[in-house]
């Protein structure tokens, strides 16, 4: 098993133990994307209203930045971070669909990494980890 080092009070970190929440997606938010911003992302053209906090954009125009998406719970968001990760090579998302395998069914892979988890947004945080924090 291989041990990641990071920053979080200088203790070891593996991704295949990081579990979905705020913490996880302030990481992936930091290392992955890159980004200690985040803008409002609007449903669409005519919808106003953010997808990450339900902000409508005639509520309060002085308030321009959302809060971090929920990457490791939110399969939309955590598509974002794929995206971010697949730049240059395809990221895979596969489900197990072994009966007798009821936990960590659902697998993300790229660059000869692969990660695998209970959803697909959390695979998905952890291979983007394994990929980072290399």
């Amino acid at each position: 098993m291989e041990v990641f080092y990071g920053e979080i009070g200088e203790t070891e970190m593996n991704p295949d133990e990081l579990q979905a929440g705020r913490e996880l997606d302030a990481l992936i938010a930091e290392k992955a994307m890159k980004e200690s911003e985040f803008p409002h992302r609007w449903i669409g053209a005519n919808d106003k209203t953010c997808i990450y906090c339900g902000h409508q954009e005639w509520e309060d125009e002085a308030d321009k930045s959302c809060v971090i998406p929920s990457y490791s719970s939110d399969i939309a968001a955590a598509w974002l971070v794929a995206e971010k990760i697949g730049a240059h090579d395809a990221v895979t998302i596969t489900r197990q669909t072994n009966g007798c395998r009821l936990s960590k069914q659902w697998s993300a892979s790229a660059f000869f990494e692969m990660a695998e988890a209970e959803t697909a947004p959390l695979a998905i945080c952890r291979l983007a980890l394994k990929l980072t924090l290399k």
